[in-house]
C-alpha cells in the first residue's frame, strides 16, 4: 500500500509558516494537542481544523501491465477549513500578523503545495480576537483559510479467477464435481 500525498495539511502548514516567518516549528502547535503555551512574550501559533467537506471520494480498479497485479485506487477531496491563530504577550502578533498571509502566497509555498497535492486560497480576514483575552494583555488573531487537498491511497486488490463449484441434484446427490477457470474480465471501464 502506498499513500501518495507525503505530508499532511498540518505538516505542510507547519513547514511553510516556520520558514518564511522564520519560527522556530516547536512554536507552532495543533489545537488540542499536548502543549504548552511558551513563557516568553515572543509569538506563537496555533492550528485549528474546523469541520470540512468532502467533495470527492472515489474508488478505481486499475490493471498494472508491469506487475500484472490490479491495484486498487482510492482518491478523496476535500474542502478544510483551518484556523491560524496568531499570539504574543508582546506586540509581536500585533506587527507580524500579516506575514501569515504573505507566507502563504510565497513562492516556496507554492511549490509545497503543489508537491504535496493541496491548495491554499490566499485571501482571508485577519480577525483581531485581542479582546477576548481580557485583562491579560495576549494579542490574538484569527486567520482562517479554506484549504483544498487532495489525498490518494493505492494498494493491492484482491481478486479472484478460480471457483469451485459443486452441482447438485437428484435429491442433492453430487452430480458434477469441477473446477473451473473463469475467464478474467477488466474490473474497469474501457479496458
Amino acid at each position: 500500500m502506498s499513500v501518495v500525498n507525503q505530508l499532511s495539511t498540518f505538516q505542510t502548514l507547519i513547514k511553510i509558516l516556520s520558514k518564511e516567518m522564520d519560527i522556530n516549528q516547536d512554536r507552532i502547535m495543533i489545537y488540542n494537542g499536548e502543549w504548552n503555551i511558551p513563557p516568553d512574550d515572543g509569538i506563537f501559533i496555533i492550528l485549528e481544523r474546523l469541520p470540512g467537506r468532502v467533495i470527492a471520494n472515489r474508488n478505481t480498479v486499475k490493471y498494472d501491465p508491469s506487475s500484472a497485479v490490479y491495484q486498487e485506487i482510492q482518491d478523496l477531496n476535500i474542502r478544510e477549513q483551518i484556523v491560524i491563530s496568531v499570539f504574543s504577550k508582546n506586540t509581536e502578533a500585533l506587527e507580524r500578523k500579516d506575514e501569515v498571509l504573505m507566507a502563504i502566497a510565497s513562492l516556496y509555498s507554492q511549490q509545497l503545495q503543489e508537491k504535496n497535492s493541496i491548495k491554499i486560497f490566499r485571501i482571508a480576514n485577519i480577525e483581531d480576537l485581542s479582546v477576548l483575552e481580557g485583562g491579560s494583555n495576549l494579542y490574538r488573531y484569527d486567520i482562517p483559510l479554506t484549504i483544498f487537498s487532495w489525498q490518494q491511497k493505492v494498494k493491492t486488490a484482491e481478486y479472484f479467477d478460480t471457483f469451485n463449484v459443486e452441482v447438485k441434484a437428484n435429491d442433492g446427490l453430487p452430480l458434477i464435481e469441477e473446477d473451473f477457470k473463469q475467464p478474467v474480465t477488466s474490473l474497469t471501464e474501457g479496458e
